[in-house]
């Protein structure tokens, strides 16, 4: 997962590679994410997140979405929250 934006426009990336019994709460929250259902999984969709706000990258083998973070809610928020925390963010 990569965020970029925000006031300096720094970037920053989390990665994770969930193994042994935390592997199916991965899964299970992967799933949970809508992913078909994004409009901004589209090429280009994003368009303009505002003024020093956060865009947010997420790739799995599986899938890749580009998310504003007005759109982390839900399961795409506790995603975030979840990489973020697991790889020392």
């Amino acid at each position: 997962m990569t965020r970029s934006g925000g006031f300096a426009g720094m970037r920053r990336s989390w990665s994770v590679q969930p193994k042994g019994p935390d592997e199916h709460r991965w899964c299970r929250l992967l799933d949970a994410c809508p992913w078909d259902e994004a409009e901004e999984s589209r090429p280009g969709a994003v368009g303009s997140p505002g003024a020093d706000r956060f865009v947010y990258a997420i790739e799995t083998p599986e899938h890749s979405i580009t998310l504003p973070e007005s759109s982390l809610v839900g399961p795409w928020r506790e995603l975030v929250e979840w990489v973020q925390a697991s790889d020392g963010g």
